[in-house]
């Protein structure tokens, strides 16, 4: 079923519709050993505040629809003319995009959304994200308390412990490769190589090139080394730049070499070859039966390299383990396998030392990887193949331990071995931290005040500074957050899928307490020190806010009941779903009242004020007795799985392509306006806002429904918030923008 029917069925919940899909393949994870995140000492914080013209904002959005009530209306204006996007940030983690940077006890992970995260090594904790930072085609580097990303045609440097920016520098031509040189760092273009001091990227030397450079550089020692597209390898002096020799390989080197043991080494087609340090002579030549699919990777007493064969079918073609009764399993059509080998060779003479290798599955339609990541570490050598990080002992090449992972070069910090989304012991292969990705934001932010407060698919909530975008603190949990957190005066709280309820300090993200909720936990509703909670359950929950304690729960009967996101209004808590709607006291969770449609779905949550529940049933929007749950009136809007909102004395909802302004006391219809699309609402003093999966945010005049503005450029996944002149919207890219008028 896809999301849309899944809405249908079970009714909308913090974001556009449900709040998240229990069935979702992000959540499914093999591996049993995965240690959840957990909280570092001190939080995690982004770097200093980034320049911006928008002052301060004083937002009141407590919650993902505003209030306890959930009426999705304010008094702030919002943006009045169309707006801009002010800022963006990225949240979910995202694929990474290259091998991770370490440095210290902390990993530097470019991801293919372009934003670079520093990672703690011992807990994976986000200590600052920088979005965007430059590209992520080159891995980054680390040197003297800095990262280096490539930009284009220029190197920016970044504090190692804080992400502010250092210094930027230029180069001749697009960067194609950097590596660290003690203090500093060299990059690569293809007509050229450029050093500079990492502390403050002040040029050293330049060496430009005839003919092209086809390979990153490898520093050691005296020595900087590329491969050229000639087939020559090149040795220039790290201190000065000047050409120390050149010697040819006789095919082109596509490979970044290696410098160690006093020799150069070199990986072209199926030869491995070591040239003397000193003057490039050839040492030895190795060869393999297959093409050499990394570079090579000395460790203590030897270099190692691996190669890969695209094309090992043979003897495993049509059959496959057999299955529980015996019989082979037929192996898919496209199904192919590949056979990686890991080989040390002694650097004196090019002997074999030791062998290793692992075959693995590939889709004919995708075809086998273009290469394989090698590293070593210690007494460790590292190889990804088939989803695999596998770990060899350096000295005789035994297998260590393997854990899933990407399909990147790993990096080593603080004893942890990483490709971005995974930490491992070296030693001993426990999995110290994993974070899914892909998606992001599935719930709208809370505004208060200054900070903007958001739940993300990689399982942190962020404080993010409403006027600029930069973090001001990032906390771990123990489950993805498909929920939009509610903020109180002194702490925000937030569920997990994972059935967690947290509190945290709003001031730097201390954890104060969790509670054991079970099931997805959706917003909760926080009114006079209460936290209400509903589940993908038949459970209600009421929490004190102060400790966590469990003040009650109801068992609700009835197989259709589904606890989303609750209202709360006077004495009563409402909710409900798949065609019940329902009040509880709000003392001790007592049903007080319910209404029943048959084959009548509940498609929203309710808003509950001044006395009335407005709610989407069926193909109508209807407004009941907040005391007895008596209707008071019933208007036809053809369905909408998105909430109403209220604002004074007029209730806004969103069905068969329209936006209703109906009165709140008896449903008459005061405009109505086409706008494509089922839309999530939000309104403000003189304008309701509204976007979906479709259609571009647009701004409607409160007086006559008249289209003030739209909005396009990206696709919103969350109801918008709302503070000052400015919006809030969460994507599917895990992105958080704010978008408003344009800064002078």
């Amino acid at each position: 079923m896809d999301r849309r029917g899944f809405l249908a069925l079970l009714g909308a919940g913090a974001g556009l519709g449900l709040a998240g899909c229990s069935g979702d393949p992000r959540d499914t994870d093999p591996e049993g050993s995965v240690r959840s995140p957990v909280p570092t000492d001190s939080s995690p914080v982004g770097p200093p505040d980034a320049p911006s013209n928008v002052p301060p904002l004083d937002g009141s959005w407590e919650s993902h629809r505003h209030d306890a009530g959930n009426t999705a209306a304010t008094d702030d204006p919002g943006p009045a003319a169309e707006p801009t996007e002010v800022w963006r940030r990225a949240t979910a983690t995202g694929e990474p995009a290259t091998s991770p940077a370490a440095a210290g006890d902390a990993f530097f992970v470019p991801t293919r959304s372009g934003v670079l995260y520093a990672r703690a090594a011992d807990d994976g904790a986000v200590r600052w994200s920088i979005d965007p930072t430059a590209g992520t085609e080159v891995p980054p580097v680390a040197s003297d308390g800095t990262v280096v990303v490539a930009d284009g045609d220029g190197l920016l440097g970044l504090a190692v412990d804080s992400g502010e920016e250092r210094w930027t520098a230029a180069v001749d031509g697009t960067v194609t490769g950097l590596a660290t040189t003690g203090d500093g760092v060299v990059a690569a273009t293809e007509s050229g190589l450029t050093a500079v001091a990492a502390a403050d990227g002040a040029e050293r030397w330049r060496h430009r090139v005839d003919g092209t450079i086809s390979t990153p550089p490898a520093s050691g020692g005296a020595t900087v080394a590329v491969g050229r597209s000639s087939g020559a390898v090149l040795a220039v002096d790290t201190e000065t730049g000047e050409r120390r020799w050149r010697a040819s390989v006789g095919t082109e080197v596509g490979l970044a070499p290696a410098v160690g043991d006093a020799a150069v080494y070199v990986g072209a087609g199926s030869r491995l070859v070591a040239l003397e340090d000193g003057n490039g002579s050839e040492r030895w030549t190795f060869g393999t039966a297959h093409p050499i699919a990394a570079p090579p990777v000395p460790v203590d007493g030897a270099v190692c390299l691996a190669t890969l064969d695209g094309d090992a079918d043979s003897g495993r073609t049509g059959t496959a383990p057999p299955g529980a009764d015996g019989t082979p399993t037929p192996t898919a059509a496209d199904v192919r396998w590949l056979a990686a080998d890991v080989v040390a060779v002694s650097p004196g003479d090019g002997s074999e030392r030791w062998r290793t290798g692992k075959t693995a599955r590939y889709s004919f339609t995708s075809g086998p990887p273009a290469g394989l990541p090698l590293a070593a570490a210690g007494d460790r050598v590292f190889l990804v193949v088939g989803g695999e990080l596998l770990a060899y002992d350096a000295a005789t090449g035994g297998t260590v331990w393997s854990v899933r992972a990407d399909a990147v070069t790993p990096a080593v910090a603080d004893g942890v071995v990483s490709t971005g989304r995974v930490g491992v012991d070296v030693s001993d292969g426990s999995v110290r931290w994993r974070f899914r990705t892909g998606g992001g934001i599935g719930a709208s932010p809370a505004v208060v005040g200054n900070t903007a407060y958001v739940g993300s698919d990689d399982q942190y909530l962020y404080a993010l500074a409403a006027n600029a975008g930069t973090v001001d603190w990032a906390v771990p949990t123990d489950g993805m957050v498909r929920a939009s957190p509610v903020v109180g005066d002194d702490a925000v709280y937030v569920g997990t899928t994972n059935g967690s309820l947290y509190a945290f300090e709003r001031a730097d993200g201390t954890e104060l307490w969790r509670a054991g909720i079970g099931g997805q936990v959706q917003s909760p509703a926080l009114d006079d020190g209460t936290l209400y909670v509903g589940t993908f359950s038949r459970t209600l929950f009421a929490v004190d806010a102060a400790d966590g304690s469990e003040r009650w729960r109801t068992e609700v009967d009835g197989e259709r009941f589904v606890a989303l996101t609750l209202s709360v209004s006077g004495e009563s808590v409402f909710g409900g779903a798949n065609g019940d709607l329902r009040a509880f006291d709000a003392a001790d969770g007592s049903e007080r009242w319910r209404v029943t449609a048959d084959r009548e779905v509940v498609q929203s949550t309710p808003v509950a004020a001044r006395g009335t529940v407005f709610v989407n049933m069926g193909d109508s929007l209807r407004a009941f007795d907040a005391e007895d749950g008596s209707e008071r009136w019933s208007r036809s809007t053809g369905g909408a799985h998105e909430s109403p909102a209220l604002h004074d004395d007029t209730v806004y909802a969103s069905g068969d392509g329209s936006v209703y302004a109906l009165d709140a006391a008896d449903g008459t219809e005061r405009w109505r306006t086409g706008v494509g699309g089922d839309l999530a609402l939000a309104v403000g003093s003189e304008a309701v806002y509204g976007l979906s999966f479709d259609t571009p945010v647009l701004a409607l005049d409160r007086s006559d429904g008249s289209v003030r503005w739209r909005h396009g450029g990206f696709v919103g996944t969350t109801a918008p918030a709302l503070a000052g002149e400015y919006l809030f919207v969460g994507d599917d890219t895990g992105r958080v923008r704010a978008i408003g008028p344009r800064p002078e």
